[in-house]
């Protein structure tokens, strides 16, 4: 049935191929965010939630620390599941 109807979904034998590798370096990344793919500390962590509690824009924090706005989306996201479970 695979082979007939080739649904768009199937993951059935696809293979990991020259077009599926990133299309970018971690130094090409850096060259516009200076820390991406960085380990965050816990000191960054404190000082990105803090600047969000002042009502710091995404765009803002990402200028700030030196990371796209997905990573601060993430760690954001993080950092609030991290408090959630520790009440």
């Amino acid at each position: 049935m695979v082979e007939k109807y080739k649904p768009k979904y199937n993951a059935r034998g696809k293979r990991k191929s020259a077009e599926d590798e990133k299309t970018y370096s971690v130094a090409e990344k850096r060259e516009s965010h200076e820390n991406a793919y960085r380990p965050w500390t816990a000191e960054d962590d404190e000082e990105l939630s803090r600047l969000e509690k002042e009502g710091k824009s995404i765009g803002e924090l990402a200028l700030i620390f030196g990371r796209n706005r997905g990573a601060i989306t993430s760690r954001l996201k993080k950092i609030n599941e991290k408090h959630s479970f520790s009440k």
